[in-house]
């Protein structure tokens, strides 16, 4: 008997202990969630199948929620066989992954309404491998992939709730190099990100969003006045017409009494800045902008805003 206890004490201490990966979610930008993962232990992943879901009270069946795979999206470039894209919802309900040698319309993966995908992600090193970037083993830890809502379907409700909700067992789950399988810790990893009126890459009010109007966005401190429907048209108090007052008031905000003044001076109305360059000049009153075709108050001078589903129905 001591010698079977003696053995087993032994065998304890040469046995590699099993390797923990822990699996993380955190917010990228207004848009945008990494997927992190950190390994413990003797073995490596071999591949992740990990089940995502993306939440929207307004438009459940409508959100696109992908892995973006190509530059500069974020992913582990160790995990290289993956799908290019993943989305939801886009053709009959279905998911569907595109790569550069399927069929164009993908092939279907999941079931109608799924509101989610899987991330799936395989390393396939080999110290042989005629690739050299692919004869050595991923690092402990890293980013997986970044997630990317699009926030031009996200309608306008205050927040999205993206989550990694665990290991995908019908896909292989997390494989360990020894062919077994780790059960991820810190999973539900769950992300809420809020809702950002405005960002690079949206049309509001017939206005191309660039980098340089939202970072003056950004730099305001984000004024609401920039998210109405109005207000690139000069809709300065917001009342979705433009009218007399927006000119001269006598209610503040006004041109008139934020004309010439810049940002931050407490005199700088937001609202009376058509086209977000953080200045209230003859170019917000009048237009004139080739970034901001379109604005000002005299271009759309008497006209009644209307966008349904706004605060300008």
């Amino acid at each position: 008997m001591k010698k079977v206890l003696l053995g087993l004490l032994l065998l304890a201490f040469v046995t590699p202990a099993m390797a923990t990966v822990t699996i993380t979610a955190v917010q990228n930008d207004i848009n945008t969630v990494l997927v992190n993962y950190t390994v413990t232990g003797a073995d490596k992943v071999r591949a992740f199948a990990l089940d995502v879901t993306c939440t929207d009270s307004a438009l459940v069946t409508s959100k696109t929620l992908r892995q973006n795979l190509t530059p500069p999206a974020v992913h582990d470039a160790n995990y290289y066989l993956t799908p290019t894209t993943a989305s939801f919802n886009t053709i009959n309900g279905t998911l569907r992954v595109w790569n550069s040698n399927s069929n164009p319309y993908g092939l279907p993966i999941v079931q109608a309404d799924a509101n989610g995908c899987v991330i799936e992600m395989a390393s396939l090193y080999a110290t042989n491998d005629p690739c050299v970037a692919h004869r050595f083993g991923p690092p402990t830890s890293g980013t997986l992939v970044k997630l990317v809502v699009n926030q031009a379907l996200r309608g306008s409700d205050n927040q999205i709730t993206v989550s990694v909700t665990g290991a995908n067992a019908k896909r292989g789950g997390v494989v360990l190099e020894n062919g077994t399988t780790a059960a991820p810790v810190g999973l539900p990893a769950t992300v809420v990100l809020p809702f950002d009126c405005m960002y690079v890459g949206e049309t509001r009010g017939g206005v191309y969003i660039d980098s340089a109007k939202l970072a003056n966005w950004i730099t305001a401190g984000k004024p609401a006045s920039w998210c109405h429907p109005g207000h690139f048209a000069g809709d300065a108090n917001m009342d979705c017409q433009i009218t007399a007052v927006d000119l001269v008031g006598p209610a503040l905000p006004n041109f008139k009494a934020s004309f010439a003044k810049v940002y931050p001076d407490p005199a700088y109305a937001p609202s009376c800045d058509t086209n977000n360059d953080l200045q209230v000049t003859a170019v917000d009153l009048v237009g004139g902008d080739p970034t901001c075709v379109g604005c000002g108050a005299k271009a759309n001078w008497a006209q009644i805003i209307h966008v349904p589903g706004s605060v300008c129905p």
